[in-house]
């Protein structure tokens, strides 16, 4: 009887593991999607800052001109970059 029990301990152990296992493994996916999110946010950031923002206040200064209004010059853009990762 005491072979059984040692049988079933064991094999419970090893169900522990494959759950604690499992778990790991999604936590893990759930913590790569963090990083890929704010990777991407950062990248739309600078897209966004480069691309876009120059054609925005050459827009708003055109309308601004035909309104009469007079603007003060563009700040420059300026934003930081997070540290690159060492590989």
């Amino acid at each position: 009887m005491t072979s059984d029990h040692g049988a079933v301990q064991a094999i419970s152990y090893i169900y522990y593991l494959v759950g604690a296992l499992a778990f790991l493994a999604a936590f893990i996916r759930v913590l790569y999607g963090w990083f890929r999110d704010y990777d991407n946010s950062v990248r739309f950031t600078a897209d966004m800052a480069t691309t876009h923002l120059p054609y925005l206040y050459e827009g708003m200064r055109t309308i601004a001109a035909s309104l009469g209004v007079s603007l003060k010059p563009a700040p420059p853009i300026n934003f930081s970059q997070p540290p690159k990762h060492q590989a």
